[in-house]
């Protein structure tokens, strides 16, 4: 697959309005959180994240305002104090009531299951009410709102369109200009850098794993998304949105994880290299084989009851054949404790990544798809999923593949035997569209490195008696075996069918994976994903069968903003 690279300078995006700031100070009456622990040592962050910079240089955005923060686990610092802590420590200094928490799926503490509904509850520790985004509703009513002036956003992202919490993001969004809140993203790093890939979602099969027409791999920080949403989808824009931007940050760092402590953003997610697979393997929730949940790698192993030790073994050599970089695949045999195959020895592959910079997750979870697919006789696609009379037998049906993929030309090719590089080929030129349309968009700018001093003589080495060159670089889901419920869509990227049910609109068709993924539809004003005007510029995916060109991975390659 021929890999696109280009730079290009990222326009900063201008931001609609200030803060509207309401005079007068706020008496500070939540309760202070309890000690936590010192931070960790030794610790090299390669970026400044968004709470740090909001706290540190733009602490005035919050002057005399009521607070309300949409977290989870992953809202810390680079030294893992939380922020919901960091505020309330710093509500004297900055004049401002942190009034309220909002929890997306899997919960503000992150333990929930994939689909499992979240409920609206006091928090112990800090007394603040915790009102939930994934249960009745995944967007805030106006009730939610009530005892705020400002929503601040404060979760990591993970890259993948059919991981739930820039969809909660998009709702909280529509909500605050619905109900004249102001908006703050408090930006992060995408653990996957910039590079985008998969088809756009036609809007036809918009779910909670999936509710615009974005790439299944993004390619954007949460803010850059969040300025997308408010350019591009939302019908009545945020007037007072703004993005805290970090420092430093540099998108080919995602290599060594931007020098931070990994924290799960969801069960399924438990380190930073399966955060790396999970656009591509997620894929595999489509299948009636195990993505790995209820084993030690979930997302990492695939694996069906019916694959024996000698098809184990096919597997990983018909798919270590394939030419797909940065990555290598082992038989391996796993018991799942919980979802599908659980209970059941079952033979499969681990991926092994062994080039992060080099891997591409899309291509290899595609590749890994078809090779089950059509290797295994007793895989299929998935049914049933959170419609319990949801079949996957013709063109008309949408299964979860269609959801996933947001294309359905994926499977009709993927049936016909169409090899993965050619589908893949198909959306190249919807991807190059959607990248020059998020350009505007992009909030780091490209930096040029300056070049060493030039002499004569080559530089010595302090260490040898030998003169050495300047150094140079390259330019570069539901469970069955819980009990349903109906919460709407997961995190991970597909609500794993085989657990709760997500709640879903009866006015739509919409649906929704799991951490782990993806969730139910809905959830717009009246039930109903807002839809503003379509992306200026940009072709929807629709019949990509028997296409070919070029690979359509989008890779952008960019310096650090200082």
């Amino acid at each position: 697959m021929t890999r696109t690279s280009r730079r290009g300078a990222a326009l900063a995006v201008g931001l609609a309005g200030s803060l509207a700031l309401v005079a007068g100070s706020i008496a500070v009456a939540t309760p202070a959180p309890t000690a936590l622990p010192a931070a960790l040592p030794g610790q090299s962050p390669t970026v400044e994240l968004g709470v740090e910079v909001l706290l540190e240089e733009q602490l005035d955005a919050l002057d005399g305002q009521r607070v309300g923060l949409i977290t989870n686990p992953t809202g810390v610092n680079s030294e893992l104090t939380h922020t919901m802590d960091l505020l309330i420590e710093n509500q004297e200094a900055g004049n401002y009531e942190l009034t309220a928490l909002y929890a997306p799926e899997h919960g503000i503490l992150g333990g929930a299951p994939a689909g499992a509904t979240v409920p609206h509850y006091e928090d112990p520790r800090t007394g603040l009410t915790v009102w939930s985004l994934y249960g009745a509703t995944q967007r805030p009513t106006a009730e939610m709102l009530e005892d705020v002036d400002v929503l601040l956003f404060d979760i990591q992202d993970i890259g993948a369109r059919f991981y739930t919490y820039i969809w909660t993001l998009y709702y909280a969004m529509d909500a605050a200009a619905e109900f004249d809140k102001d908006f703050i993203v408090l930006d992060r790093p995408n653990p996957l850098g910039d590079r985008m890939d998969g088809p756009i979602l036609d809007p036809a099969l918009s779910s909670f794993v999936g509710l615009r027409e974005i790439p299944l791999q993004h390619g954007l920080t949460v803010g850059e998304l969040a300025s997308f949403f408010n350019g591009e989808f939302l019908e009545e824009p945020v007037e007072n949105f703004s993005v805290v931007e970090m420092n430093g940050y540099d998108p080919d760092d995602f290599t060594e994880g931007y020098g931070l402590e990994w924290v799960a953003p969801s069960p399924n997610i438990p380190t930073i290299e399966t955060a790396w697979a999970y656009p591509g393997t997620g894929l595999v929730e489509s299948l009636n084989a195990s993505e790995g949940r209820g084993t030690t790698k979930p997302f990492l192993w695939i694996g069906h009851g019916d694959v024996n030790e000698v098809e184990a073994y096919e597997l990983a050599e018909e798919l270590n054949s394939r030419g797909l970089e940065g990555v290598h695949f082992r038989p391996m045999f796993a018991n799942p404790t919980t979802s599908k195959q659980a209970g059941r020895l079952s033979g499969g592959v681990e991926l092994h990544i062994t080039d992060p910079a080099a891997y591409v997750p899309v291509r290899t979870g595609l590749h890994v798809v078809d090779a089950f697919y059509h290797g295994i006789d007793e895989v299929d696609w998935r049914e049933g999923t959170i419609y319990p009379d949801q079949r996957c037998e013709t063109e008309a049906d949408i299964c979860w593949i269609d959801r996933l993929s947001g294309d359905r030309s994926v499977r009709m090719q993927l049936e016909q035997g169409v090899d993965p590089d050619e589908i893949i080929a198909g959306w190249a030129e919807d991807l190059a569209a959607f990248d020059a349309a998020a350009e505007p968009y992009r909030l780091y700018e490209d930096v040029v490195p300056t070049d060493p001093p030039t002499t004569d003589e080559p530089t010595p080495d302090p260490t040898t008696d030998e003169p050495t060159d300047p150094p140079t670089t390259d330019e570069p889901t539901v469970d069955p075996t819980v009990t349903p419920t109906t919460a709407p869509p997961t995190a991970d990227p597909t609500v794993d069918p085989t657990t709760t049910a997500p709640s879903v609109d009866p006015t739509t068709d919409d649906g929704g994976a799991g951490d782990d993924g993806a969730g139910g539809g809905g959830g717009g004003r009246g039930g109903l994903p807002s839809t503003g005007a379509p992306l200026a510029g940009l072709a929807l995916l629709a019949g990509l069968a028997g296409l070919a060109g070029a690979g359509a991975l989008v890779a952008r390659r960019r310096g650090a903003r200082a």
